[in-house]
């Protein structure tokens, strides 16, 4: 988390404010939204995968990789042939992922 200084306008105050950054905030949410459909259970490799996916639909941070870029374009057949075993057996959740996980869900 980030430390930030802000200086309300109206006293002059000064605060410190802890703020996440993009990737942490999507990391939250990608966290909560699996358990919302049932996977207790997710490696950090697939919670990354679901960071990525977010950030890259949203445009909200640096693009990910092939499959992720191919899960974002709703192309199953090259999600498929780029995903590693991991992602294969999760690309359910991915997918949902894409459609239906959204920072401002919470």
């Amino acid at each position: 988390m980030e430390k930030r200084i802000i200086t309300d306008p109206d006293t002059g105050e000064q605060k410190i404010i802890e703020v996440m950054d993009v990737r942490e905030q999507c990391r939250e949410r990608a966290t909560k939204f699996a358990i919302e459909y049932g996977f207790t259970n997710v490696s950090e490799h697939i919670l990354d995968i679901m960071v990525s996916i977010m950030c890259t639909r949203d445009k909200s941070s640096y693009a990910g990789g092939g499959f992720v870029e191919a899960v974002v374009a709703n192309n199953l057949y090259l999600a498929l042939s780029r995903a590693d075993t991991d992602c294969r057996y999760n690309i359910y959740l991915l997918a949902m992922c894409k459609a239906n996980c959204f920072l401002n869900q919470f």
